[in-house]
């Protein structure tokens, strides 16, 4: 039988086993909820996304690259570049939301 404080020493418990089971577990829940919003991220929830996104397919529907509209509105406060790289990624993969965020993303 081996001395306790020598198994303590080189950082050995009886209970070691179940704590790094439970680390496991964790790590495992951790990682599928990460992997799983890869796979299906969310909508675009957030009220900047969605208007960007708007602009860049009203963009793309009206022909109007020069300016930005919204709702009816010139929207002339920020640079149009991102509004085209998305009108570009919509005309290339489509109106999808994860097409809005990948020029973002690049």
């Amino acid at each position: 039988m081996a001395d306790p404080s020598v198994a303590s020493f080189r950082g050995e418990s009886e209970d070691g086993g179940r704590r790094s089971y439970v680390y496991l577990v964790v790590l495992l829940f951790a990682a599928s909820i990460y992997l799983g919003t890869l796979i299906s991220p969310p909508f675009l929830m957030d009220d900047v996304d969605s208007v960007q996104a708007q602009m860049a397919r009203h963009m793309l529907t009206s022909g109007d690259w020069v300016t930005a509209w919204i709702d009816g509105l010139r929207y002339v406060e920020k640079a149009p570049l991102p509004y085209w790289a998305m009108a570009v990624s919509y005309r290339l993969f489509g109106p999808h939301d994860w097409a809005a965020r990948l020029p973002i993303a690049l």
